[in-house]
Parts: structure tokens; sequence; C-alpha cells
């Protein structure tokens, strides 16, 4: 499993941390921030969690497993969620004012 490649939305992340630099409410944009941050630290947990075990032996496998599956299912509603923001401003675009 390969760690998130955040680099493809480096732009994205920077516009929504810099729309949300002195807000004290959530925004959809610091929602998805905090996503793509999570969505990132559990891939490297779960890689990191594959290694030990791989390598050394460390740990058990069904925790290992589970990790990995918490990772997958997080990137997939990641994915669901980017995709809806995608439709939603296609329709938007698509209004005329």
């Amino acid at each position: 499993m390969s760690p998130l490649d955040v680099s493809q939305v480096r732009s994205l992340l920077e516009q929504a941390q810099q729309g949300v630099k002195g807000q004290a409410t959530p925004s959809p944009a610091r929602e998805f921030s905090d996503l793509l941050a999570e969505t990132s630290a559990q891939q490297k947990g779960a890689e990191k969690a594959f290694e030990d075990y791989a390598l050394s032996g460390k740990g058990e496998l069904h925790d290992v497993m589970t990790q990995m599956a918490k990772a997958d299912v997080t990137f997939k509603f990641l994915l669901e969620v980017r995709n809806k923001l995608t439709d939603a401003w296609t329709e938007l675009s698509r209004l005329q004012v």
C-alpha cells in the first residue's frame, strides 16, 4: 500500500488553508483539509504497521490488516467527497446568473 500522494491536491489544500485562516467556525474547506490530513496520516500509519510486521515481526497480523482496511475506507471516502465536490462545482458552473 503506497502513501497518499498529496502533491496532486496540494494547490487545493493550500487554497483551503488560506481560506480558513482567521475563521473561528468550521467551513467546508477546513473540513476537507482535515479529511485530507487524516487520510494521509491513516495511510502512513498503515504503511508503517505493515513494514514493522513484515520486516521485524512486530505487532499482530489482524491489527495490521485492520489498519490497512481503515486506511482504505478513509481513502475511498475522501475520493467520494472529492467527486461530490467536483460534481457540485460542475453543476454550479452551468448555472446562468
